[in-house]
């Protein structure tokens, strides 16, 4: 009998035994799990708290915006290749509302510089949704060259605030033989459903009449990105 109660307790002692090993694996089991978890509330902590100015100035700057670059219109001369009809770069003020801070604010400074109305100028820009957010929205296009250095000399100031460069037609004799050069004019609605405009988009610059609508896949260049 004493041989039977040594070997129970034996048998008791050894499954006691058991019992603390595995709770003691459970317990490193959860303070791993537990360190696991503090390492990634901690890393939260850093980014959305420590960092967070930091990333979101990032991240605002982290963006490819494609641009269209319009292509200067080909020039029209006389026989002996005097210039009739060319094309000069024009610059303009242009903001992009996703990069407006603070639009009234910036609104009135720009205004101010090149001499618009504010009411003007918020008229311009309206309520732009979707990817029209993203695409300048031309305030004034041919700024004198006074006026274009005022933005240039403020725009670090002045955030969304673009100088917008397109070519612009310039008829070198004024007036003379405007019936047979013609002028040019934004695309029509009507126009953009001819197939003689097929690849054109609205808003596109064409020949309207004269020399300028007969010569118009003649002079018009491939625009750029």
């Amino acid at each position: 009998m004493m041989g039977g109660t040594g070997r129970n307790g034996g048998e008791a002692r050894l499954g006691g035994g058991d019992e603390a090993f595995l709770s003691r694996q459970i317990l490193l089991l959860g303070l791993l799990i537990a360190s696991v978890f503090a390492v990634f509330v901690l890393r939260l902590f850093q980014l959305q708290v420590i960092e967070a100015a930091d990333l979101l100035h990032r991240s605002e700057r982290n963006f490819v915006r494609t641009v269209r670059l319009e292509a200067p219109r080909g020039e029209i001369v006389d026989r002996e290749g005097r210039a009739l009809a060319v094309s000069r770069p024009a610059f303009g003020a242009a903001v992009i509302s996703n990069e407006l801070h603070d639009r009234e604010r910036t609104l009135a400074a720009v205004a101010g510089l090149i001499d618009r109305e504010v009411s003007e100028l918020d008229r311009r820009i309206g309520k732009r949704r979707g990817r029209e957010r993203f695409q300048p929205v031309v305030l004034d296009a041919d700024l004198s060259p006074v006026e274009m250095a005022r933005v240039e000399a403020h725009r670090f100031a002045l955030p969304g605030v673009v100088i917008d460069e397109r070519p612009r037609r310039e008829y070198l004799e004024g007036d003379l033989a405007a019936h047979l050069l013609g002028q040019i004019g934004q695309i029509g609605a009507k126009q953009l459903r001819d197939a003689e405009f097929a690849g054109y988009r609205a808003g596109e610059v064409v020949g309207q009449g004269g020399l300028e609508a007969r010569l118009e896949h003649h002079l018009r260049g491939p625009a750029g990105r």
